[in-house]
């Protein structure tokens, strides 16, 4: 955005502070969607997916204008979704910033972690529990002191990997477990040098294998990937693979490890961003001869039966165009004919049955529009299912739930969006959708009020199915655009009405025809430039 149009933007920002305090004067704050809550409020008002740059109020509609295209229900960051319908189950605590792992707590919780600072309104940093009844766990707060980016379960242990270096009021660096029964940290510290990204269980629960960024790892040299000894926390002293470049995925089937990432070397073998490694009976690794071949990051990987499914950034594997998601025969590495062909990074994959989940950053989807979530069926030719949750962010994780719900973790601030490109408006008294749906097709800047019209001002020149040039005007009653055409040849980005007049400021250096440098009014009841 040009330095003059950020500035603009400032100074709008600022003038819009005074008008909604004349809007909403205190009296009527406390009831006024618009007001702040207290941290420990739930939201009610519904949320944009960009930024809002102007806000206006005419009768009992908060009209928004600014850079979103979608608007939602503040379902926060953490959602369980109906495994068919994809419905969002509001019973469920609401967690307030990113989260990249979850994991069951064998007892029909479940833990999460990320990057948040409160769950269900008690303040819990980067992990907390989530009981079998919906609850925040009270009592357990392992409180690290940074993210946490992957979790694992293995009989009554909690593995938690991220990029802390204090956890559960000890010092652990980026790896850490705890008794899942009694909440407290073990003593196992494998104390890695830098982030850990991915974590599985091994066969029969006494290894972990971990990947991430580090070079030392369990008291041993390990270049990002290490398989650690669950009782000691030693790094196996055969096992290192050495990879080189950074492992964010792990997927285990039988003895047979499944690796993705940024690698693009493994065990001395060439093996771009995708591999598989065997543990031999002495206990050495061996790449085997496994090769997909990527083109790009993997950051996903899920195992069904005979196949490997991987998602990521990459646009072609084993030499076969697939678009960010592709399916492996789990003991040749030939790609199968299942394309669901996204249009976006895959970032989270969960299978059950014979569907696969999708998370990321895509828009579409086994031919079908899905905003970074998704739900495919596994069979050629991978058709996306009705499964729509319609996330207005990035989805990073995901788990299956046994009371047939998923888990979705992300970046996102609401599941359940509807379209509203960069105009739209609430109701007062809910903070819900309302139906208007203008379509501005470029950024809104400003908007005003007076009587029964609403004036608004951006960057677009098309608007509510109408040619207009950055200034526009619409009829409150109807939601339609008016006949009223002053045609700026630059941005407008501030309006305001006093009496019979409406200012307007912007970037232009003529407005109706006319000569006016930046700065303009017209008469609001003959709608004639002053």
């Amino acid at each position: 955005m040009p330095h003059q149009t950020r500035s603009a933007a400032a100074l709008l920002v600022l003038l819009l502070a005074s008008l909604v305090l004349a809007l909403f004067p205190p009296s009527t704050a406390a009831r006024s969607p618009l007001s702040l809550p207290s941290s420990d409020a739930p939201l009610t008002t519904w949320v944009t997916d960009g930024p809002v740059f102007a806000v206006a109020r005419a009768g009992n509609a908060i009209y928004l204008g600014g850079n979103f295209t979608s608007v939602g229900p503040p379902t926060g960051s953490f959602v369980a979704l109906h495994s068919t319908t994809g419905a969002h189950d509001a019973s469920w605590p609401t967690v307030n910033g990113p989260v990249y792992a979850v994991a069951p707590d064998g007892s029909g919780g479940w833990y999460i972690g990320g990057s948040f600072t409160k769950v269900g309104g008690l303040d819990r940093r980067h992990l907390a529990r989530i009981r079998v009844d919906k609850t925040v766990d009270p009592t357990w707060n392992p409180n690290p002191n940074n993210w946490v980016y992957a979790l694992a379960v293995s009989g009554s242990t909690l593995y938690v990997g991220g990029d802390f270096t204090h956890i559960g009021g000890q010092p652990r660096n980026r790896l850490a477990a705890f008794n899942t029964t009694t909440g407290t940290l073990l003593p196992w510290n494998p104390n890695a040098n830098n982030r850990v990204l991915a974590l599985g269980v091994g066969l029969g629960g006494g290894t972990l294998y971990v990947g991430g960024d580090f070079t030392r790892i369990g008291g041993q040299d390990r270049n990002r990937l290490a398989a650690l000894n669950t009782a000691s926390g030693n790094a196996d002293p055969l096992w290192n693979p050495n990879a080189n470049g950074t492992v964010r995925a792990l997927a285990i089937r039988d003895t047979t490890i499944y690796v993705g990432g940024s690698f693009t070397q493994i065990g001395g073998h060439e093996r771009n961003y995708v591999a598989a490694i065997t543990t031999s009976v002495f206990g050495f690794h061996v790449v085997t001869d496994w090769n997909p071949n990527a083109n790009a990051t993997v950051f996903a990987l899920a195992v069904r039966e005979n196949v490997v499914y991987a998602g990521g950034d990459f646009t072609s594997i084993r030499g076969a165009p697939r678009n960010y998601l592709a399916a492996l025969d789990a003991t040749s590495g030939h790609v199968t004919l299942w394309n669901p062909n996204a249009n976006g990074s895959v970032r989270a994959l969960a299978v059950s049955g014979a569907t696969l989940y999708v998370g990321g950053d895509f828009t579409q989807i086994g031919d079908q529009l899905r905003s970074r979530a998704a739900a495919l069926t596994t069979h050629i030719p991978a058709n996306a299912t009705d499964w729509n949750p319609n996330a207005n962010g990035r989805v990073r994780a995901l788990a299956v739930a046994g009371s047939g719900a998923i888990l979705a973790g992300g970046d996102f601030s609401s599941v359940g969006s509807q379209t509203r490109n960069r105009l739209a408006t609430l109701d007062v008294a809910t903070g819900s959708l309302l139906p208007w749906n203008p379509i501005a097709n470029n950024t809104v800047w400003a908007l005003a009020v007076r009587g029964s019209t609403l004036y608004v001002g951006g960057a677009f020149t098309q608007i509510g199915g109408q040619p207009r040039n950055y200034l526009a005007a619409f009829d409150i009653t109807t939601g339609a655009v008016t006949d009223w055409m002053p045609s700026a040849n630059g941005s407008v980005v501030a309006l305001t009405v006093s009496g019979a007049t409406l200012y307007v400021g912007g970037l232009f250096t003529e407005i109706s025809g006319q000569p006016r440098n930046r700065l303009a009014a017209f008469d609001t009841t003959t709608g004639t430039l002053l």
